[in-house]
């Protein structure tokens, strides 16, 4: 255990949280990409006005950011006449089970020409991006046939590590250090009785 109180130790823990730090907020982290969590698609076809529903497979999260977009295609049977696209389109992220709590959800209008909603983040009533397993469920109707698409992704690297931001990571670890050090310090150098003694007389 003395090792910790070694000058170049600190100097060692020091350059590696400097070294997680930029690795892993650093646009050379090897995991900066995303990292799609799930695709749904929904095709509208027949009676287009009546709202269906498409679930997907089970999928996980880490609790980083997690981003939903949602986008809107004509589907190749749409007339060539049509000159626009109108959509409507709820979403669910559903806790599995589900009696882990209730599910995060929204409703969404896609218009064309503008027939992506861009970046939606999911957070809870808390602010906090959900983590574990989950399922997605999409409701959709349009005015024409059309195929509705909805991704979850999770950024890589973007200063969080399992899901837990880096920062807080390094800042825990130094916390643990100084204590450790300041343990074995007082081990070694125990409270001089003579001047304890005078201390607490002068007190």
């Amino acid at each position: 255990m003395r090792l910790l109180l070694k000058p170049w130790f600190a100097v060692v823990v020091l350059l590696a949280a400097v070294a997680i730090s930029a690795f892993t907020i650093g646009p050379w982290w090897p995991a900066r990409g995303d990292r799609t969590a799930v695709v749904l698609h929904l095709a509208l076809h027949g009676n287009t006005y009546k709202r269906r529903t498409a679930i997907s497979a089970m999928f996980r999260l880490s609790g980083s950011p997690a981003i939903l977009t949602i986008s809107a295609a004509p589907a190749p049977e749409a007339s060539p006449t049509s000159v626009s696209l109108i959509a409507d389109v709820g979403w669910d992220v559903v806790p599995m089970p589900s009696r882990k709590g209730a599910p995060l959800s929204g409703d969404e209008g896609l218009m064309s020409p503008a027939l992506t909603t861009g970046g939606i983040a999911i957070a809870n009533e808390a602010g906090r991006s959900p983590r574990g397993s989950f399922r997605m469920r999409i409701r959709a109707l349009s005015d024409t046939p059309a195929t509705i698409t909805a991704t979850i992704s999770e950024p890589g690297g973007n200063g969080y590590l399992f899901g837990v931001p880096v920062l807080w990571i390094i800042i825990a670890a130094g916390v643990a250090y100084i204590g450790l050090t300041v343990v074995l310090l007082r081990r070694q150098y125990p409270p001089n009785p003579p001047l304890a003694r005078l201390r607490h007389e002068y007190e």
